[in-house]
């Protein structure tokens, strides 16, 4: 299953070059941004510069990722020690969710034996079919050295048996 999908993402790299996809990426941001109704913010900038703990309307959060809905909550993930999330029922009202991966991962430590902390950014999360993905980047600040994980979960209902975050390795 990722294999398929992290070989098109590759592929769609090589061809286009990251540089390239990323400026794609921030533009649609912006469509999304110019397009919400005026005197109100989108979607997509919702959350940001706004700090409230424990959670709250506004969330504060490093490199958030794609909004995903699973039932009736909708859920975004970031940055963090093991990867921090929020749920929300409304997109206004945020509480806190539960880390993804607890644990330092033995294989990030294997690839980058200085990476420390379980400290992982960049998440971004998809539904794919049943499932949903989460891939995740840890690197060592100011180095070049990174890889890419993936972590999927049948669910983000917590309530749900089949609640449990895998962690599938790496991608790149």
């Amino acid at each position: 299953m990722n294999g398929l999908l992290s070989n098109k993402i590759i592929l769609l790299i090589r061809r286009n070059g990251a540089g390239k996809i990323l400026q794609l990426l921030m533009i649609l941001l912006c469509l999304e941004a110019w397009s919400a109704e005026p005197g109100t913010t989108s979607n997509a900038m919702q959350g940001f510069g706004r700090e409230v703990e424990g959670g709250g309307r506004f969330i504060r959060v490093h490199d958030p990722s794609t909004v995903v809905k699973c039932g009736d909550e909708f859920w975004v993930f970031s940055t963090g020690f093991g990867i921090t999330s929020f749920h929300s029922k409304d997109c206004t009202n945020w509480e806190q969710g539960p880390r993804v991966l607890e644990r330092q991962l033995p294989w990030i430590t294997k690839e980058i034996p200085a990476h420390q902390n379980n400290y992982l950014w960049a998440p971004d999360a998809i539904r794919l079919h049943d499932s949903y993905l989460l891939y995740y980047a840890a690197s060592v600040f100011g180095k070049n050295t990174s890889v890419i994980g993936l972590a999927t979960n049948p669910t983000l209902d917590q309530n749900d048996s089949r609640f449990h975050w895998k962690d599938e390795g790496m991608v790149i």
